[in-house]
């Protein structure tokens, strides 16, 4: 609320496959989501069938799969990446929630990285660097959803969910690998009239379920007392369960956490 921030981007994928109602990382996003801010995660770049990871798998999020552009600005021979992360998971969840521009993108190189050395054929001009991955696309979205925000500040992060998936343009592959379709800033930003909220009557990660035993989620009782009373800063959060051995052991030093890979 301090910072007003109200779109965070995650480029992270866990590597064991785990159901999102008890994932601990999908706990976090949830977490983030109920207080209002919209997340935005990579898909990841384990190609077709692969969507078994948190917290891409979270069906509160906007997980993104990633495209290639084919080297021009027109949008309408844009296509699937191979490598961009799709299907459905056990908890029958089925992701990506949208895709953007994610091949050949390029960016600003930080001062000392060591892809300079790395991948010094990818180095654009000194001080900037071309990447490829479903970050990249996330990163898209995330700029997308700011514009959004910006133009709309009262619309809710369920709100502008719907609206980018409205709004995204299809693409001529199955809606599975593509989800809603690929982002449309000038569409997104413009909507007119009064969006509709996403995600309603999905069922929370069991992690934060409260003593009151709340486990759907929808737009009235997020500003209200279930999501603002003891279900929250109780035991739930403050307990053994995110102090403990979970989250500073090697569950997060460990290699059970890596970044999405994305150096195609």
């Amino acid at each position: 609320a301090k910072y007003n921030i109200r779109v965070i981007n995650l480029s992270m994928t866990s590597t064991v496959p785990e159901s999102y109602h008890t994932s601990l990382l999908d706990a976090a996003v949830e977490h983030a989501w109920f207080n209002g801010i919209l997340v935005v995660v990579s898909a990841g770049n384990s190609g077709p069938n692969s969507n078994y990871f948190a917290p891409a798998d979270d069906p509160f999020v906007i997980a993104v799969g990633a495209t290639d552009s084919n080297g021009t600005v027109d949008p309408s021979d844009d296509f699937m990446a191979p490598w961009s992360s799709s299907g459905s998971n056990p908890d029958g969840v089925t992701k990506p929630d949208l895709v953007a521009p994610g091949r050949y993108i390029t960016s600003t190189l930080a001062s000392g990285s060591q892809f300079q050395k790395q991948y010094a054929s990818r180095i654009v001009d000194k001080n900037y660097i071309w990447m490829s991955g479903t970050s990249m696309a996330a990163a898209v979205v995330s700029g997308v959803a700011a514009l959004v925000f910006q133009a709309h500040p009262n619309w809710t992060n369920d709100q502008v969910k719907w609206v980018l998936e409205q709004t995204a343009t299809s693409l001529n592959v199955d809606s599975v690998t593509q989800g809603a379709g690929e982002v449309n800033a000038y569409a997104a930003v413009n909507f007119p009239g009064t969006p509709n909220y996403a995600n309603q009557g999905l069922q929370i990660n069991l992690n934060l379920v409260g003593p009151n035993g709340n486990t759907t989620y929808n737009n009235v009782i997020t500003s209200g007392s279930a999501w603002s009373g003891s279900a929250w800063s109780g035991s739930a959060w403050s307990g053994s369960a995110w102090s403990g051995s979970a989250w500073s052991g090697s569950a997060w030093s460990g290699s059970a956490w890596s970044s999405a890979g994305d150096l195609n």
